[in-house]
């Protein structure tokens, strides 16, 4: 039978009689028929139910967690969406997804992305909450929430999901690891070779605070393909160790991304050529940037009550529109040539974390070829301009006053 709508007459609900009875159990059916379609072999992702979901949901499921090492769930339906898309176009059903419903999946080993699988939750009550995660499986030497499956696998996606690393009771596992380390070229369909171009996005992590836990950590070797990636519109709180850590991956964009609490830096970015746009890192013990790769292009991002702001120890790079909004040690200290600063600005807000700070804008080494033209506010700063000027061009003002501190 097919659903048929019935017609209000005035404002009033039809007649109730058996036709019209017929047709509401007929729409009721439907209705509940749109739901596997995500699972049971639908056209959809597959479908894997916490064990917290309704029976409607487990109903319509393609797998069904228990509570315990969910992670074995999750991975069979990665390798279930993998395997429908791993051959090509050619007899596909492009399934490739895996979709977590709400509640809360407990981990006791990592999940595995494969190649090209997308991960999504179903927004911020889906939750992964690791137990005793300390194994290592998957690409890399590193436990973690999430992995790579082998590292050649790329074009993964995460997405629409919270990650809560349960402190101490989690284990030693960190956010998302995207380990490439030892890569070969990343030519299995569908081919980005030589690039990988994993997607971060809309992920919290909350809660690793209890050891050296990173929020999200791309690495990679000298085998250069763990490039071109996405983080973006993430929240990241308490990791013991940096809320992103981009280790020798390059090329990556980093936009968006709120963090707090670091037990190290908010963001270690060794990785070349590296974009970091609008993020913002506050409360991070030892500091807010740390950029030791060249090339890197940081705009509109904040380091808010941290001991120090950016540190700049790659060669050509370019900040533009940044905040440092009291720091203890320094705002910005530059280590390497040829580094553009512009349009920048540190203060020391009364009533934070810090009193005082030590430096302003500090060169520890003679450093040439650089481009600096930015604001210090001198209050509560102990000494704004630290380090020679020579060798570099542009102005050092005093915010308060207008007076040049450097010029050349």
């Amino acid at each position: 039978m097919v659903y048929t709508p019935t017609t209000w007459v005035n404002g009033s609900s039809p007649f109730i009689n058996a036709t019209n009875l017929q047709h509401i159990e007929q729409g009721i059916v439907d209705a509940q028929a749109l739901i596997p379609s995500a699972g049971k072999g639908g056209m959809g992702a597959v479908l894997v139910a916490s064990n917290d979901a309704s029976t409607l949901v487990k109903n319509a499921a393609d797998y069904v967690c228990d509570g315990t090492n969910d992670q074995a769930e999750i991975n069979a339906a990665l390798i279930d969406a993998a395997q429908n898309i791993s051959s090509g176009p050619v007899g596909a059903d492009y399934r490739g997804a895996v979709q977590l419903t709400g509640g809360r999946f407990f981990l006791g080993g990592s999940i595995l992305l494969q190649n090209a699988s997308t991960l999504a939750g179903w927004g911020r009550l889906t939750e992964l909450f690791p137990v005793s995660l300390s194994a290592v499986t998957g690409s890399g030497a590193n436990p973690a929430c999430i992995k790579l499956s082998t590292n050649t696998d790329h074009l993964t996606v995460v997405r629409d999901l919270r990650i809560n690393l349960n402190a101490a009771s989690g284990g030693s596992g960190h956010g998302i690891n995207l380990d490439m380390t030892g890569s070969a070229a990343t030519s299995t369909y569908p081919t980005m070779d030589p690039d990988a171009d994993h997607l971060v996005t809309n992920v919290t992590i909350i809660n690793g605070n209890n050891a050296t836990r990173h929020g999200i950590w791309f690495l990679q070797d000298t085998g250069a393909h763990n490039r071109g990636s996405i983080i973006s519109d993430c929240q990241i709180r308490t990791c013991g160790g940096n809320g992103i850590r981009v280790e020798n991956a390059s090329d990556m964009l980093i936009t968006s991304v709120h963090m707090g609490g670091s037990g190290d830096y908010g963001y270690y970015i060794s990785g070349g050529n590296t974009m970091l746009f609008g993020n913002k890192s506050y409360f991070s013990d030892v500091g807010g940037y740390f950029l030791s790769a060249g090339r890197s292009l940081v705009s509109a991002c904040s380091s808010q009550d941290e001991l120090t702001g950016f540190t700049i120890n790659g060669a050509n790079t370019t900040l533009s529109g940044c905040i440092v909004d009291t720091a203890s040690d320094y705002a910005y200290q530059v280590n390497s040539n040829g580094v553009i600063i512009s349009g920048c600005y540190a203060f020391v807000r009364g009533g934070g974390r810090y009193a005082t700070m030590t430096r302003g804008l500090y060169f520890p080494a003679a450093q040439a070829g650089c481009l600096i033209n930015m604001s210090i506010d001198p209050s509560n700063v102990t000494t704004p301009l630290s380090g020679s000027f020579t060798g570099n061009r542009g102005q050092v003002i005093n915010a308060d006053t207008g007076a040049v501190l450097a010029s050349a």
